[in-house]
């Protein structure tokens, strides 16, 4: 028995591999810094919570993290109160250097997997910061009272947001494909599951097979593909499902009314969700006397913050909760796994499109006033985050 229990030690000891991060980070003398778990996303998720791993403080502009890990895994480093930065944790010396006043900039080297992250992002991220621009413009040029400045930069914004999701998704799948060892690949074919749809993301799940079988999250993917499989493509019809509304009443969305539903799935913590739900006033404002309906569908897991922001956001509509965040399991089946995503549906719940931004969605409603669209149902998920 004691010879057992030894073997079982020394086999557990050969699985796990150390690692040590060494960090200089400035504006943050004194202040606790948290290794956190993360989903991977380089995206700030306000208010979202949290799974600690460590804690330490730092010292003379200096921190340090030791440990042991049985495989590579998603972490961040964030400051209480503060933003975070993801990245990946790997066995040996990662050096962390930056400003706790921009720490989502922070710099991560000595690590493959996050120069390859790193190469990932810049190949299509670009796009993103030309996306940003002609939002802000247009923000600025409707403040302004400027409408034809606004809607020229509203057709860049659209423009740029297309191509930034085509870009995304495009350069993801090819960086799959040639680096199939890396945990890089592994960790952004779980973000982008519902992107690629079932189908393309078993085939990108066979080319990393040979090395992540053994792997958690290899055994998350294939959960998240048989439950998204055959519900929420482009043909198909969008599951029933129910949760509770602000009153505690359960409410099957698909029951919902309108000739268009918008289903917007946010939470009060997602920066860009709080955005987005101004397009969405705008939308019930003008349109919500036309058969037009919106529910929103809040991933929260605090009620008092979601009932705050909903009041905060004037959401004069169906809200809905079962404030389980992302690990409830109605959102799991779902295959709602990342920030932003969204279906639309006809009259008989089919999926008839996916990914819209609110912007693309408002400018649907209006070319529907002029018959283009027609008499469709548009059902719209859209999970933000930054």
């Amino acid at each position: 028995m004691l010879l057992y229990v030894l073997s079982f030690a020394v086999a557990m000891k050969a699985n796990t591999q150390s690692y040590e991060i060494r960090g200089k980070i400035k504006n943050a003398e004194n202040e606790k810094l948290y290794l956190i778990k993360s989903d991977g996303s380089p995206y700030y998720l306000e208010g979202q919570p949290i799974e600690i791993l460590d804690s330490t403080i730092v010292r003379k502009g200096v921190f340090y993290f030791k440990g042991l890990i049985e495989e590579k895994g998603n972490v961040a480093l964030k400051i209480k109160n503060g933003r975070q930065k993801s990245f990946v944790l790997e066995p040996g010396i990662t050096y962390v250097s930056g400003d706790a006043h921009a720490l989502w900039k922070i710099q991560i080297t000595n690590s493959k997997e996050n120069k390859l992250f790193l190469d990932l992002w810049n190949s299509y991220h670009w796009a993103a910061d030309s996306l940003n621009l002609y939002a802000d413009k247009y923000n600025e040029n409707i403040q302004g009272n400027k409408r034809a400045k606004a809607v020229a930069d509203s057709l860049k914004y659209a423009y740029y947001n297309k191509l930034y999701d085509s870009l995304r998704i495009s350069k993801t799948q090819e960086f799959i494909v040639s680096h199939p060892g890396d945990f890089v690949s592994l960790s952004q074919l779980n973000l982008y599951v519902s992107d690629f749809g079932p189908d393309k993301s078993k085939a990108l799940l066979f080319v990393l097979k040979p090395f992540f079988v053994n792997h958690s999250l290899y055994k998350i993917i294939e959960s998240r593909i048989v439950h998204l499989e055959n519900k929420t493509d482009v043909g198909s019809f969008f599951p029933s499902f129910s949760v509770p509304d602000t009153s505690g009443r359960m409410v099957d969305v698909k029951d919902l009314g309108g000739d268009i539903l918008i289903v917007d799935f946010w939470a009060s913590w997602c920066a860009p969700c709080r955005k987005e739900n101004a397009i969405y006033r705008k939308i019930h404002q003008e349109f919500g006397g036309k058969n037009i309906s919106i529910v929103s569908v809040s991933l929260d897991v605090n009620r008092k913050n979601w009932l705050k922001a909903i009041r905060n956001d004037k959401m004069n509509w169906t809200n809905l909760s079962d404030l389980q965040g992302m690990a409830s399991e109605k959102m799991i089946r779902l295959g709602i796994n990342f920030l932003p995503m969204n279906f639309v549906l006809d009259r008989d719940r089919r999926v008839i499109a996916k990914n819209l931004s609110g912007e693309e969605l408002y400018k649907g409603r209006a070319l529907q006033e002029d018959g283009i669209i027609g008499a469709k149902i548009v059902f719209m998920i859209a999970i933000h985050f930054y």
